[in-house]
């Protein structure tokens, strides 16, 4: 049976549950633009009367003990949590993907003057003055010059190239697997950190923010899954842990943490290879596998194909390496330099006595890093190129002549003239360029929709947040009034009851 002793301790609960909430509320206006910060409450229970459950029921009316504060929990929506993660690991790659490319373009941008394209059609037209004037030394020296400024070229985008495959190694080394293993390791120790916090009862939900945030950081590299499960710690205490594993393209999976451990990342390079950048991952036991054909999606797959796409040329059939990335590039200019040079050099001379071009490095093998001018044209006294009209037009027309470019294993990838090859290889990087641009435009849409619906439910409503200051006041002030009336009640029964004859 309820007394009226029992009433104060429901009065009671009820001032402390409208103060927790109170101080809920102020915490939450407090950080309304704390980044990361989740919006909070009360978790509050109704108190069953207590002779619920007992052997023999009363007749009469049992309330209930009033309210409870079981502790202050976040509002999240995990499955948003889930489809944002995924997403971003997607914007990560195509953004990633989008700045390289545009560094590319950068290089190889045959709508400006001094493009590739236009220092062979300055070629093709001073041989076309030569061939009005055979053997005149003038016009031959301005052919020559013509030369230069195009193996120029070439040697520019060459170095140009390298200096963006230079660049991306150090990203993947840096921001990549580096960042990566801080982040492991920052996670694994938050981990620790609220298990300590809980076993203890303390409240580590702000740590738990923290832990969201670089959980965050963490989808845009690799495509993760988080998954939580309760532990016991005895004295009938369960605390939650938490492990994160990394996701495979065809559907593996690789515990990256798991509560406070957590593997590493490493790269290794090794040029004779196909793909000559490894991304190796080294589980919490020490075990090393290379993941190259796991990463699928994130800045690390962005990083890969980047570093080690050779696309047609590629002989390794690596999901990384059969993609179009800096080598493609690089391996088409190479292939258009030697058809370039061998095409004209037989032209010139058919015994190969006198080449137009040669192999800067004496190597024999011309690619557009090593093409320039032979040493032999330019030390040569007299007329040095094909001296009869007939010949320096044929020379022209191999320049407008179909030629079958390869990968130098048989495989052709591309059947055209020497001036339609820089047009190609612009138009193949243009379309690359604006699918990736699509890519990343239509998952960034998504990602922002995720991410709005999740600050939807997670972030701080500064009028929601006011509304409830007043309800909770309000009830406040009425389990302060019912403790008061209470008071008032018992003052009756103790000093006003029974005094009549006194």
């Amino acid at each position: 049976m309820s007394s009226l002793f029992s009433s104060f301790y429901t009065a009671m609960r009820g001032i402390q549950n409208s103060q927790a909430e109170l101080q809920t509320t102020g915490q939450n206006i407090s950080n309304v633009s704390t980044e990361g910060y989740t919006r909070q409450r009360v978790d509050s229970y109704s108190l069953a009367p207590v002779g619920l459950g007992m052997r023999y029921a009363g007749n009469h009316a049992e309330p209930g003990q009033g309210v409870l504060s079981g502790g202050i929990s976040q509002l999240r929506d995990i499955y948003l949590d889930i489809r944002y993660r995924s997403q971003n690991a997607k914007v990560g790659d195509m953004s990633a993907q989008l700045g390289t490319m545009n560094d590319i373009q950068n290089v190889i941008d045959e709508s400006k003057t001094s493009g590739l394209g236009d220092k062979i059609s300055d070629l093709v037209s001073a041989l076309e003055k030569l061939s009005a004037s055979p053997g005149d030394s003038v016009k031959e020296g301005s052919v020559m010059t013509s030369a230069e400024l195009m193996t120029g070229i070439f040697n520019d985008y060459s170095e140009h190239l390298q200096t963006i495959w230079d660049q991306q190694l150090g990203n993947v080394k840096d921001d990549g697997v580096n960042q990566v293993n801080q982040l492991l390791s920052n996670i694994a120790s938050l981990n620790d950190e609220i298990k300590i916090s809980d076993i203890n009862g303390a409240s580590a939900l702000e740590l738990k923010d923290s832990r969201n945030q670089l959980l965050d950081k963490l989808s845009q590299y690799l495509n993760i899954e988080v998954s939580t499960k309760s532990v016991s710690v005895g004295s009938g205490i369960n605390v939650e842990e938490l492990s994160v594993n990394f996701v495979g393209g065809d559907g593996s999976t690789y515990t990256l943490i798991d509560n406070n451990k957590c593997a590493k990342l490493s790269v290794t390079t090794d040029m004779t290879q196909s793909a000559p950048v490894s991304v190796n991952f080294t589980s919490i036991d020490g075990a090393t596998t290379k993941m190259n054909d796991k990463i699928s999606t994130g800045k690390m797959h962005s990083y890969l194909v980047m570093l080690n796409g050779s696309g047609a040329y590629d002989t390794s059939g690596a999901p990384d390496a059969s993609a179009s990335g800096i080598p493609f590039y690089q391996k088409s200019l190479n292939t258009f330099a030697s058809k370039l040079a061998s095409t004209i050099n037989a032209l010139n001379s058919k015994d190969g006595s006198k080449p137009m071009f040669e192999a800067s490095d004496g190597s024999g093998t011309i690619t557009a890093a090593n093409i320039r001018v032979a040493e032999s044209w330019k030390n040569a006294t007299g007329s040095y190129l094909v001296n009869t009209a007939q010949d320096l037009l044929s020379m022209i027309k191999g320049f407008s002549t179909d030629i079958s470019f390869d990968t130098g294993s048989g495989k052709t990838v591309f059947n055209g003239t020497l001036q339609e090859f820089t047009d190609n290889l612009t138009n193949d990087l243009a379309l690359q360029l604006e699918t990736v641009q699509n890519k990343n435009d239509t998952f960034g849409d998504t990602l922002s929709e995720i991410e709005k619906n999740r600050k939807s439910i997670s972030s701080v409503d500064v009028s929601e947040e006011g509304i409830n200051l007043i309800l909770y006041n309000q009830s406040l002030t009425a389990s302060s009034r019912f403790m008061t009336t209470l008071d008032e009640a018992m003052d009756t029964i103790i000093n006003k009851m029974g005094v009549v004859g006194r």
